[in-house]
């Protein structure tokens, strides 16, 4: 966070200032990380309002020196539900699709709502592309160190499908708040069954599409933040989760004057509430058994490749 001074006015007419603390602009990277989520090549190249959103994350590669291998990260549900095919924005302001099926991407082993996907190696001279690194990811100690709870700052990057750009992606950012810590587990209807998803939950509006978006938290460098020794010099964002959709309630239909109406009928509202799969999920899957094969087979590939060049 940023501070501003800004002018306000006393209920006399007097004006003074006020030291308040600001959101700062986001870094533009964060646009330029996002793709688009399709059931298929033809969705992707014609505008479909169909699938869902996902970032990119560099993972070091011993084997590809100054490179590493990066990966498409999103939901499982997303991947569950057909939603494999990947576009990618590219300098000549059209977009590149990548046509890959479920077998490509790696779920979570422990069913959370995390999905990856191994992208082949990009062309800096024609795609654009930002990632993350391991590293930004929000450890679940660093909750302490922190000391992150209620009310922080958030913004989430993704595909506003009423407004997502047709012929090329064209992120939007919503902001909000953490509005509950990840204590209980949050029921998820999957495309398996019913799951319980370990989450945050931020008060930000959010709709369909944006499933898989990269939910990221501000920190600054506000002494009542760190613990002692603890060091924290300027502002970062770290990735606080990835959302998984959000919180539904259900209101009884009503006529003009405001009663009930006995049809049992229902309405489906957005309660404002988001959940968040917590960044340290996604943290597991890095470093798990599956990741560690996948990881192998995809340099194997990597060297086959770089060879025939």
């Amino acid at each position: 966070m940023e501070a501003g001074v800004v002018t306000r006015y006393s209920t006399r007419g007097h004006a003074y200032q006020e030291r308040v603390m600001l959101m700062p602009r986001i870094p533009d990277g964060a646009l330029e990380g996002i793709v688009y989520l399709y059931p298929s090549v033809s969705d992707a190249e014609s505008d479909s309002r169909l699938g869902g959103s996902a970032f990119l994350v560099m993972v070091a590669s011993a084997v590809i020196p100054g490179k590493g291998i990066l990966y498409a990260v999103t939901n499982a549900h997303v991947i569950e539900s057909g939603n494999t095919v990947v576009r990618l924005n590219t300098k000549d302001g059209k977009t590149d699709t990548f046509d890959f099926t479920e077998m490509n991407w790696l779920l979570h082993p422990d069913k959370d709502d995390v999905a990856i996907c191994a992208m082949p190696q990009l062309d800096t001279d024609l795609h654009i592309y930002k990632e993350i690194t391991p590293g930004m990811l929000l450890k679940r100690h660093e909750i302490d160190a922190f000391r992150v709870g209620p009310g922080d700052d958030v913004f989430v990057v993704g595909r506003f499908i009423n407004s997502q750009g047709k012929v090329r992606n064209i992120p939007s950012v919503r902001f909000g708040n953490i509005a509950q810590m990840p204590h209980e587990p949050i029921e998820q209807k999957r495309v398996f069954g019913e799951f319980q998803q370990e989450s945050f939950l931020v008060e930000a509006r959010s709709i369909s599409g944006f499933s898989g978006s990269p939910v990221f938290l501000i920190l600054h460098a506000a002494s009542s933040r760190q613990e002692p020794g603890f060091r924290l010099h300027t502002d970062v964002f770290r990735l606080l989760g990835i959302q998984w959709g959000y919180i539904q309630d259900w209101e009884s239909v009503r006529d003009s004057t405001g009663k009930r109406v006995d049809t049992g009928l229902q309405v489906r509202l957005n309660t404002g509430m988001m959940g968040v799969v917590p960044a340290w999920k996604l943290g597991d899957l890095f470093r798990s058994d599956p990741l560690m094969e996948h990881k192998r087979k995809t340099e194997e590939e990597y060297e086959r490749i770089s060879h025939l060049l």
